[in-house]
């Protein structure tokens, strides 16, 4: 990676390895023998594991690995003759107790494994590998072993939670969901030019206290015209109760963790090709249920596609709010708000536009929440637009090099005018849903001190990471990389922290207020321009 260009880094919060799970990555403890049916019976497993496909939104890390960094040699296996064939459950196993410690061996962004002797744990934890007698056992035994690194982002996923923030299991759970009783709301009318892309129903939820809760109905979305509300819960989707959903996640992920799987397994339910029906079971402020289908339309914004990842959907939004003279110390204020949902580089116009079109407005705020990440090295170009001298947003290490992400103050505008960098009160809001390059930059803006943070705590997933398929089923994640901001305070597992929490409320939904929104609104407003 020596000699990237910054601007080629892509950061999301958890992305699928690419690379083959080759054969070779299975090294077993001692040398076996495999006779010709174990032999097949690995290749199976290999095949299977193949088969799976996880898209960009549930990933949680950096792009930039996906197309950078090496793979992992193959490692050859030496066979001889010993008490027989292993059991081929045993040998799974073994197998993936072998692969996550070779992964993590690999790829680890620190040679020295933060202080830890890698193969003296090997040795330690590997008698108990080749004794585990249940994929809980050698779950629980893996999970001990990557714990001696000390650092978050490291760990084993069941296969059942695995499966439920899989987008293909997603898709067919939605294929083979049978009639729900009559809906409420039927569906709209397909429309045939509407199909084969990305969609959406124009829904944003969140995991509040337990509860899937609608915190955004996109404007004349399928959802807007269905009358669905703020504040509204999701009790379930495609007939799939969501309480089952929300136990299988809560057991097998952490805290730091929790809320942005949840949303991400709920979101893709949600998010499906245009002209497909979603079929919702919800409850109002009332506590009146119900049946509503919908039809996903196509997402808006321009086809984009970075590296490895399939073609996405990359949007940006402006809107303005005027406070009166009355509100406001008897001074009119005018705010502008920029909203957008992943970080490609065709909104760089957009949003070069958007500053351009706020320039000489009291404050902007830049609403990341629900911002999973993107190319990594536009926070460069984006943050010129708000300082006046060149200054750090932070460094990410790997193994092999470090990349800094300096701002330079921008002084000419799309038009090729001579402008000066934008001066008035600038809030960021995020939420746990925004990470990887989303934090970067409202931890680095908040570092410098040139943006002031509203919300919740971010993802706190800053590392770039794989999702890697293991031979029993289960996934692996494993961070490549770790970002520090310019105070040297990595934000992995910490996330960026607002200045002023400010949780989700259903009551405030329901009341049809974005508290989180208010509050940035309010400390502008309170903030006069000078």
């Amino acid at each position: 990676m020596a000699g990237m260009d910054p601007q080629q880094a892509a950061s999301f919060p958890v992305q699928m390895s690419l690379r083959s799970n080759r054969p070779g990555w299975i090294r077993p403890s001692r040398p076996m023998r495999l006779d010709r049916p174990q032999v097949n019976a690995e290749t199976d497993i290999m095949a299977q594991m193949n088969q799976r496909r996880f898209p960009w939104l549930i990933a949680i890390s950096a792009l930039f690995l996906t197309v950078f960094a090496p793979a992992a040699p193959a490692e050859t296996v030496d066979v001889d003759v010993e008490n027989g064939p292993p059991d081929p459950e045993s040998f799974q196993r073994v197998s993936s107790f072998e692969m996550a410690w070779q992964v993590i061996r690999d790829t680890h962004f620190d040679p020295e494994y933060n202080g830890v002797d890698w193969d003296a744990v090997r040795e330690e934890f590997q008698p108990q590998a080749e004794a585990a007698e249940s994929d809980e056992e050698i779950r629980s035994i893996i999970n001990q072993m990557v714990a001696r690194l000390g650092q978050s982002h490291f760990g084993v996923i069941e296969r059942s939670a695995a499966e439920l923030l899989d987008a293909e299991a997603a898709h067919e759970e939605a294929a083979e969901a049978e009639a729900d009783r009559e809906p409420d709301v039927e569906a709209e009318p397909h429309d045939g030019d509407a199909a084969d892309g990305p969609g959406t129903v124009g829904l944003q939820v969140r995991a509040i206290e337990n509860e899937v809760i609608v915190v955004r109905v996109a404007p004349d979305s399928p959802a807007a015209r269905a009358g669905i509300q703020p504040g509204w819960k999701v009790e379930a989707i495609n007939n799939r109760s969501l309480d089952s959903l929300l136990e299988v996640l809560n057991e097998q992920l952490d805290e730091a963790s929790r809320e942005l799987y949840i949303w991400q397994a709920v979101q893709m339910r949600l998010d499906v090709p245009a002209g497909e029906v979603v079929r919702l079971r919800l409850r109002d402020g009332e506590d009146e249920q119900h049946r509503i289908h919908l039809r996903s339309a196509p997402m808006p914004g321009e086809m984009t596609q970075f590296g490895n990842l399939p073609p996405m959907n990359a949007h940006l939004e402006t809107e303005e709010i005027i406070i009166p003279a009355s509100e406001a110390d008897g001074e009119e204020r005018r705010i502008g708000i920029i909203r957008f949902n992943v970080w490609m580089m065709t909104i760089n116009q957009e949003f070069a536009q958007a500053v351009d079109q706020f320039r000489n407005h009291d404050g902007i705020i830049i609403d990341l929440r629900g911002n999973i990440g993107g190319v990594a090295g536009m926070i460069m170009g984006f943050g010129g637009h708000f300082v006046d001298t060149s200054t750090s947003l932070g460094t990410m290490v790997t193994r092999e090099s470090k990349l800094h992400f300096r701002i330079n103050p921008r002084r000419v505008n799309q038009d090729g005018e001579i402008v000066a960098p934008f001066s008035g009160n600038l809030a960021i809001l995020i939420d746990r849903q925004s990470a990887s390059t989303s934090e970067m930059f409202a931890g680095g803006m908040q570092a410098i001190g040139r943006a002031r943070l509203f919300g919740a705590p971010s993802a706190g997933a800053a590392l770039p990471a794989f999702l890697s398929n293991l031979p029993n089923g289960d996934v692996l994640m494993h961070a490549i990389a770790d970002f520090r901001d310019p105070n040297d305070v990595s934000l992995e597992g910490r996330g960026a922290i607002p200045d002023e929490p400010v949780p989700h409320q259903r009551e405030a939904l329901l009341d049809g207020r974005d508290r989180q929104m208010d509050t940035a609104v309010r400390w502008i407003v309170d903030h006069p321009r000078r």
